[in-house]
């Protein structure tokens, strides 16, 4: 072979090269779906992850007192542009978006007007909040200054099913059932015009007939999904895909979370746990939260014996960063976030069951109030001065101690 066909053979090999990496790029700007997010647990790094990485502010708000009681670390809350709710137990708070106590939405009883949350849910548009009852099942209407307006008489789900969580989309209560024998579909809407079920993803994993049959078992409570203005993402526990459903309610598969041989697979937990309860948990990963923006998409990834992991797949770039804690702690395991923006405190994206909470382009977390007055005492008065909003809230940092309500941490995302 002559030196000209090797020099011709050699640039048509770096031709296709490019190509390649070119279509790959292209693949990732126009978002090909489904997108594959391959990541490796063991590979995760230990160094602290920048806030300014994800972020490009950050602000504080501190809780009033509520029955001059404090308030106990909360895992479920729901923010607008103008109010916070936050779930306290089984009543439900309302909060101005500064912190503000205005109202409990209803008494906690079984009598009329009263009710238990295990979930709820908004219609913004109506100012309207649906409660789950978890003494009765029911869902329970209210309007935002708390008044009783009804009470769904038709059941949101199958009557064999368990009910863990629901969401609003488009006149819809998107409904999470809980994974046992009896349940046949784990998502479903419940369109609350016409009081109608529309099943949207099945429960496919399997059962043998003893396992069917069996009384004793542990239920597995999950939910996992994203609800915006346009699209629900949503994900069951121990499937790959993460899918999303439109206004029009058409179902697409959009992401793929490969975890490789790290996965968490039903059939260990099923056969290993559920089934089991004298057994030992199954190693393995799961997705425990996500959620997805304009640039980034953000996921959490728990395991019953190894630290949990913080992923961000940055769209723009297509590259993927993956930290975790270098120990493994419970029952508090939350991985913190390096504030670089202000210095004040560490950042936590995710509440200590790691689930991610977002709105309109921010990621909200709460931190206890020691943790928060620690912080603050410990911080350099050039710190605390080094931008006119922290100068501004000064006053009001000064007087939180460990006997103060939490405080939500909130972040603008880039």
């Amino acid at each position: 072979m002559n030196k000209t066909v090797i020099m011709i053979s050699l640039c048509l090999i770096l031709l296709g090269c490019l190509y390649c990496v070119n279509q790959t790029k292209k693949r990732i700007n126009k978002e090909s779906i489904p997108i594959t997010i391959s990541l490796n647990p063991d590979t995760a790094l230990t160094d602290t992850l920048r806030l300014s990485y994800i972020a490009t502010k950050i602000e504080y708000i501190p809780l009033e007192y509520y029955k001059t009681s404090i308030i106990d670390y909360f895992y479920d809350f729901i923010v607008t542009d103008q109010y916070v709710f936050i779930k306290n137990g089984l009543e439900i708070l309302k909060y101005t978006i500064n912190g503000e106590f205005i109202q409990s939405i209803f008494p906690v009883g079984r009598g009329p007007g009263e009710a238990a949350a295990r979930s709820f849910t908004l219609d913004e548009k109506n100012e309207q909040i649906y409660v789950l009852d978890a003494y009765s099942g029911d869902v329970k209407l209210y309007d935002y200054a708390g008044n009783f307006i009804k009470r769904i008489n038709s059941s949101i789900n199958l009557p064999q099913h368990r009910t863990i969580s629901i969401g609003f989309f488009k006149y819809n209560l998107f409904v999470s059932t809980a994974q046992r024998p009896m349940t046949k579909y784990i998502y479903s809407f419940f369109d609350v015009e016409n009081d109608s079920i529309k099943v949207i993803y099945k429960n496919y994993n399997s059962y043998s007939k003893t396992q069917e049959e069996e009384g004793r078992y542990f239920t597995l409570m999950f939910d996992c999904f994203q609800i915006t203005d346009s699209v629900i993402l949503f994900k069951e526990h121990y499937c790959d895909t993460i899918f999303s459903v439109n206004k029009d309610l058409v179902i697409k598969a959009k992401y793929i979370i490969d975890l490789g041989k790290q996965k968490l697979k039903w059939q260990d937990f099923r056969d290993g746990a559920m089934f089991n309860l004298a057994s030992a948990f199954p190693y393995g990963y799961w997705v425990q939260s996500f959620i997805e923006t304009r640039n980034l998409f953000i996921l959490v990834l728990r395991s019953y014996y190894n630290p949990e992991i913080f992923a961000v797949l940055n769209k723009r770039t297509g590259t993927v960063n993956a930290f975790k804690n270098r120990y493994y702690e419970r029952p508090s395991s939350q991985i913190f976030l390096k504030n670089d923006i202000d210095q004040l405190i560490m950042f936590p994206p995710m509440n200590r069951e790691g689930d991610l909470y977002y709105y309109n382009g921010c990621l909200y977390s709460v931190v206890e109030a020691k943790e928060f007055s620690d912080a603050y005492c410990k911080a350099s008065e050039k710190t605390k001065n080094a931008t006119r909003y922290l100068r501004e809230m000064a006053p009001i940092f000064d007087e939180i101690d460990e006997f103060s309500n939490p405080v939500i941490v909130k972040v603008y995302l880039k």
